[in-house]
């Protein structure tokens, strides 16, 4: 879906794009709007086994703590910057019909490109820019052959052609321009052969979604609180077939 967004800044944009791990710990990023696809097998959100989610408010939560979480991985390059931690590094909910339910905080990834660095996406119309938080939990029980196991994964995604984000530690910074939002989660419970090959039973509940409200908090760090920065993204666009299971954002004027 293609938004535009209207901005209500409490702090320039230049001071979260020079935000790094020593000036701000962490921040949360908030997110609602309405489920555009998926479904409810195992009756997560009190609306029925097989229930469809479609049409039902949801709100969508990261927290992104750059102090917690082990084993820290970063990497990058002069146009992108991925950083990967353990336990309690990114943390995700899932708000339906009143019921909260953690979606990921095992490993979590704060990711940024800026394709307009890369020397090979000059001119090249299908590079586009992009942030995204994503979490994940999974957990194995294995049983002479057979294996049970319980995944949850919460993801958002804001990207554009001509989008330049931050690549330093912190909240992702946004131009006031038109940017594609997504957000999306999965929980999965299956039982597998894994001898035979063969899938006994499989539970899905995911959803997909495009945010109509973004909010972000920063904590932590040198940077003061700023209390929340609140966006109501306007012009809504025809609702599109979202088919990936990405990422949301926010902006700063």
């Amino acid at each position: 879906m293609k938004l535009r967004i209207m901005s209500v800044a409490l702090a320039t944009a230049g001071l979260l794009a020079c935000a790094s791990q020593a000036s701000a710990s962490g921040f949360t990023l908030t997110y609602m709007g309405i489920v555009s696809t998926g479904s409810d097998d195992t009756n997560i959100f009190g609306l029925g086994a097989g229930a469809s989610l479609v049409g039902q408010a949801i709100t969508e939560s990261f927290v992104v703590d750059y102090a917690g979480g082990a084993n820290h991985n970063i990497a990058g390059d002069p146009y992108f910057r991925l950083n990967i931690g353990g336990a309690g590094f990114v943390t995700s909910a899932v708000t339906i019909n009143g019921i909260t339910k953690s979606v990921g905080s095992e490993t979590g990834i704060d990711d940024r490109t800026d394709e307009h660095l890369n020397p090979g996406c000059i001119g090249n119309p299908n590079c586009f820019s992009s942030f995204s938080e994503t979490s994940q939990d999974e957990d194995f029980v294995t049983t002479g052959d057979l294996v049970e196991e319980w995944r949850s994964f919460g993801d958002d995604l804001g990207r554009a052609l001509d989008y330049h984000p931050s690549l330093a530690l912190g909240p992702p910074v946004f131009s006031a321009a038109d940017i594609d939002f997504e957000g999306s989660f999965f929980i999965d419970h299956q039982l597998r052969n894994f001898v035979e090959g063969t899938t006994i039973f499989s539970y899905d509940t995911s959803a997909q979604f495009s945010p109509d409200s973004i909010t972000i908090t920063t904590f932590g760090g040198g940077v003061p609180e700023p209390g929340a920065w609140a966006l109501m993204i306007v012009g809504f666009g025809g609702i599109g077939a979202a088919a990936r299971r990405r990422r949301s954002a926010m902006a700063l004027a």
